[in-house]
């Protein structure tokens, strides 16, 4: 927030569950070692085939950002098909039914920076 400009907007995507806190799902040791605190929970990258979930955000995302200085923190469901944002509302990697991969609500988290 400290380099946007006042009244500015940010906007950016973050998998995002109905839970209230923010769950730690793995670090890094002061050596740089990883710490898995669950098991591996891999999300899809079509460049490398699946990167590592450091973190699982839920309600507590938007409580940080307003105690950070943003207003109007908040979160929309962008639905658009047509530019990849799509969903089958399946929260975890594989869609049991049809065995194929799961995508959660595209869901974007919004603030801004007071005037």
């Amino acid at each position: 927030m400290r380099i946007l400009k006042l009244g500015g907007a940010e906007i950016f995507t973050k998998r995002f569950f109905p839970i209230e806190d923010i769950v730690l799902r793995a670090g890094f040791e002061p050596d740089g070692s990883l710490i898995r605190y669950y098991s591996d929970e891999i999300h899809g990258d079509n460049l490398t085939g699946g990167v590592l979930t450091y973190h699982n955000f839920g309600w507590r995302l938007i409580d940080d950002m307003s105690a950070a200085g943003y207003i109007d923190a908040g979160i929309e469901i962008c639905l658009e098909p047509r530019l990849g944002l799509y969903s089958s509302n399946c929260p975890v990697w594989t869609d049991a039914e049809t065995g194929q991969p799961g995508n959660m609500l595209p869901i974007v988290i919004t603030g801004r920076k007071p005037s």
